[in-house]
């Protein structure tokens, strides 16, 4: 078996698996395809696709070389993310167009869980026509988490059994691997004002005039990741009601009401 054969087994071997666990999701949210991808600490990285002919695609045209999904785990952050606010033009005109114009998967999201153990992508999109697919998923997005949790679960035995089919992803990848930037970017809950908002890769002029303390910053992370106000201050070891009043300050701060519209302009912005 190839490098590129192992890459593709967990495609081939256990897609259809994978559609059928995310079947509830597709219902609910109105996706059309879900994938999943692991590396571990050691650089391994399986990956597993529902739709196979994308998967061919990837393969044929090297793809793997520039997807931001398979980088190594130190540049990659944790949480949620929209595809669409990737700035490589490279990406852009490559892969996204690719997938959005001739496979008809488009409003492309991306959960994140990454830890010490290396992280575990999991993506989805929709068919062109389902335009509100990014509104839904921002505004459930404690059950959007809640089904990634399910999904995970799902996989373990799945896992077991792709352990020897994983490939060494430098070696898909060469030194881009080391240097490429995340689908989303480690952010560290103690950064200055001036790393949180050196960290949104979309130039806005008038977010340099926005006032955001540390705290608030890693509320802002932290409500992307799908916490409760309850599980934030557990966290950052305040009160559940310090937690509202940093987010209260964060949308009277981004001019926006409601909690929904927050998580929009966060996801926009890739503030992770």
């Amino acid at each position: 078996m190839s490098l590129l054969d192992d890459f593709h087994a967990g495609t081939r071997l256990y897609g259809k698996n994978v559609a059928e666990i995310c079947q509830p999701m597709y219902q609910y949210f109105g996706i059309n395809s879900a994938a999943v991808i692991e590396i571990d600490r050691n650089d391994r990285v399986f990956n597993i696709h529902t739709n196979h002919e994308w998967i061919d695609n990837c393969l044929e045209k090297e793809y793997y070389k520039d997807d931001p999904h398979i980088i190594s785990p130190k540049n990659m952050g944790n949480g949620f993310t929209l595809w669409s606010t990737r700035e490589e033009q490279e990406y852009k005109a490559g892969i996204l167009h690719d997938i959005n114009h001739n496979f008809n998967m488009c409003h492309g999201v991306t959960y994140v869980q990454s830890n010490s153990y290396g992280y575990k992508v999991f993506a989805f999109s929709a068919e062109r026509e389902h335009t509100g697919v990014h509104s839904k998923i921002i505004s459930s997005l404690s059950l959007f988490r809640k089904f990634i949790t399910y999904f995970d679960e799902k996989l373990n035995s799945i896992r077991m059994n792709l352990n020897s089919r994983k490939v060494l992803a430098p070696e898909l990848k060469g030194n881009l691997f080391y240097q490429q930037k995340g689908i989303i970017q480690p952010f560290s809950i103690n950064a200055s004002k001036e790393q949180f908002l050196q960290s949104v890769d979309v130039e806005f002029s008038h977010l340099h005039k926005i006032k955001v303390s540390r705290k608030e910053a890693a509320c802002l992370q932290l409500l992307l990741e799908g916490l409760t106000a309850k599980q934030m201050g557990n966290k950052l070891f305040i009160s559940h009601r310090t937690v509202e009043k940093h987010i209260e300050n964060l949308k009277r701060n981004f001019k926006v009401k409601t909690k929904k519209e927050l998580l929009e302009i966060a996801a926009k912005l890739q503030v992770l």
